[in-house]
């Protein structure tokens, strides 16, 4: 998963990696349940990848439509929203260090 931050000056982004994904593993849902367009930039590292898409109706009608679904999926975009939210806080602090240049006296 790709973000890209502004650095300190807004001189240029920098693409970063938040996250990397293991096989079976489904992103995007957060950004269906808040009812976001896209947030991130998914990057595939691998030649031998598979990609299985479902559109946004489908998604809401067939699996949202199941308590335990609905529940699991919440969590699950819970945890990775905080987890992403403390990553890129981290990476914040440490631009702002790299750009950060004392004022001469």
């Amino acid at each position: 998963m790709k973000n890209y931050i502004k650095n300190f000056n807004n001189s240029h982004l920098i693409d970063l990696n938040l996250a990397t994904y293991v096989p079976y593993e489904m992103f995007g849902e957060e950004d269906m349940i808040i009812g976001k367009n896209r947030s991130f930039t998914i990057k595939c590292n691998s030649a031998g990848a598979e990609l299985i898409c479902i559109k946004k109706r489908d998604f809401r009608h067939r699996i949202m439509c199941e308590p335990l679904a609905i529940k699991y999926i919440k969590e699950r975009a819970n945890r990775k929203l905080n987890l992403l939210q403390s990553k890129i806080n981290i990476i914040k602090e440490r631009l702002i260090d790299v750009n950060y240049k004392p004022k001469k006296n």
